[in-house]
Parts: structure tokens; sequence; C-alpha cells
């Protein structure tokens, strides 16, 4: 088995085990009020159990789904790390992007496998843990930004006459997105012109994009619920908001419903009904998120259908010839299937 996990800063740490990992949350808590051992995670300022399992960033099952590594062990007679990663540092090497991929924490927990998951059934996230996990992530935010706006937002809004919280969200927020987000949502009612209209969807993709964690899972339906009105208020122009819901569901892992969004947007442009163009929508770039949506979901002959498909209109495309490239990876040895979404 293997967990990955953040440091707080712009490394992971790798966590193996031959045998099947049972946490045991109440001995865990016990060993962390040990002198030794809260002394030691006091020189990083870690406090508390939650904190701790925020910087799980992805499950066993999530690793070996995107990963294959057969015959590649690191060893002092074959070095592999030693070599490969500063060759990576220097190469502009897909790890960051790799590690946002793979970032269970930014989709709600049923639909992960964290250990944050399972000590989370049994009781709910109080003022200290939120206060504790801000401690240590303001300092380390690195990899963590996401979080660290989604936390601050969360404790805000729980706790408001706090003064703590309120100096937290005054230093950490995304209120200009927030803000421009609410006034527009007031105008499309008056001005359902595409553009508004458009502009409101737009912002709410920024939100969900920037606040989307475990710490807010209601951000998803928030902002799902107002991309379908956006619908509801266009009579010809729906393409670009079926296409952001399917990518704010492929980002859910959600691929069925992404797919139906997707294809529902593909139907509109391909039948004549709507325009891609007008409405600012790239239509190669919708065939190849359906492709890789098809990928996700298990499906690889209809994701090369759709990757040729664009091949056929845009024969130098460079997302469709990644996702035929790595239409056969899933199982090869050694190779990180990239999300070509974006």
């Amino acid at each position: 088995e293997v967990t990955m996990w953040s440091t707080g800063v712009s490394d992971i740490l790798l966590v193996g085990s031959k045998k099947t990992i049972i946490p045991d949350f109440a001995k865990s808590e016990k060993r962390m009020t040990q002198i030794e051992i809260r002394e030691d995670l006091s020189r990083i300022g870690l406090d508390g159990l939650f904190t701790l399992l925020s910087f799980q960033l992805a499950s066993n099952k999530n690793v070996k789904e995107t990963f294959r590594m057969k015959e590649a062990v690191n060893s002092d007679y074959f070095p592999i790390l030693e070599y490969k990663a500063p060759l990576a540092l220097y190469t502009g090497a897909v790890v960051k992007k790799m590690i946002v991929y793979l970032d269970e924490r930014r989709i709600p927990l049923e639909r992960g496998d964290l250990l944050i998951k399972r000590y989370l059934e049994n009781r709910k996230i109080d003022y200290a843990d939120l206060e504790s996990l801000f401690k240590y992530i303001s300092k380390k935010s690195g990899l963590n930004k996401n979080l660290l706006l989604s936390l601050t937002k969360r404790w805000h809004e729980e706790y408001p006459d706090d003064g703590q919280a309120e100096l937290a969200y005054t230093m950490h927020n995304i209120d200009h997105v927030e803000n421009t987000a609410l006034r527009l949502g007031k105008l499309i009612h008056r001005d359902k012109k595409f553009r508004t209209l458009d502009l409101y969807a737009s912002f709410q993709m920024k939100r969900y994009e920037t606040l989307r964690s475990f710490l807010l899972p209601d951000i998803f339906d928030d902002v799902t619920d107002k991309i379908k009105m956006c619908i509801g208020l266009t009579e010809d122009r729906k393409a670009k908001f079926y296409s952001f819901l399917g990518r704010v569901y492929f980002k859910m892992e959600d691929y069925k419903e992404a797919l139906r969004y997707y294809l529902k947007a593909a139907e509109l442009i391909e039948s004549k009904k709507e325009d891609a163009e007008s409405q600012g929508l790239d239509y190669l770039k919708l065939l190849n998120n359906i492709s890789f949506a098809y990928f996700r979901a298990g499906k690889p002959d209809r994701s090369f259908a759709y990757a040729k498909k664009v091949l056929g209109q845009d024969k130098d495309n460079v997302h469709a010839k990644t996702i035929i490239k790595f239409i056969d990876f899933k199982y090869a040895p050694g190779k990180f299937i990239p999300s070509m979404e974006d």
C-alpha cells in the first residue's frame, strides 16, 4: 500500500506498507499527547490529528489507479531517483500538475478514500481543528493555497464574530471574485444577454476552482445550481454552460455526469442548433475533454474515437495526440496518466 502526503511546502511524502493500513485514531491521538512526540511536532507547528490528516493528498486506490510501476524499484544498486529527481526538476516535468490532479482533498470526502474521511465519520470539524490547521497551513501554504482559502472561508462563516477567524479571512479570501459573482447574480435576471450570463457562469467556475475542498462540500451544489440557472435563462446559447457543468463534474471525478453534459454541448454544436464561436467555446477542446472523460470512465475505444475526430480537423492537435499516446498507458509500466481536461 502507498499513501501520498503533502509536507505543507513544495515536497510530497510517500508512505508505503506491505500490509493494509488500518488506522487507530484513538491510539494516534493518545500518542500525539506524549511529550516527546508533541515536542517534535511543535517544532514544525503541527498540533492535532485533524491537521496531520489534512495533509494526505491521495489514497492507495488513487495512486495505484494512476501509476503502474513494474520493475521500477529504487535501490542502492539502481538509484533511479538519484538521477530522475534532479532531471525532472530542471526539465519542467509535470510534477505539480500531477499532485493537483491526484489531490483527493479537492473533492467531497465520500468520493475519495482519505484517512480523514474515516476520521470524520464519528466527529465533526470544530473550532480547534480549524484554528490548528490555519496556524500550520498559513505559514506553509505551498501546494495547499486552495485549501487555505476554503479553510478561512469556512472558519469565518461558522464563527463570524470571532476575531481570529475574521482576521484570517481578511488576509486570505477571494472576495473580489465572490462580490463580482454576487453583483452579476443580481443583474442576470434583468439583463439576460448571453454576455452577462457568460460572465456570471465564468465567475462561478472560478469560485469552484479556487474553493473546492473537503472543507467546503456545499460549493459543488452551489455552483452547479447557479450554472443550471443560466441554462434556464437563455433560449439559444446553452452549449457553453453545458461544457462548464461537464468540467465541474469531471473535477468531481463523476465521469458519467461529466460526459452527459459534455455530450449535450457537443450535440448542440454539431446539429448546428448553436454556434460555438459566438459563445467563445473551443469546440476542439470540448471534443478533447470528451475523449479524456471517456478514458477516465474506462472506455478507451470511445476515447480513441473522439481523439481521432479532433485530429481529423487539426492533425497537429497536441491534446488529441497525447490522449491517443496514453490510451494504452493505463497498464504500461512507470507511466503517469495526465489530466488533459484543462
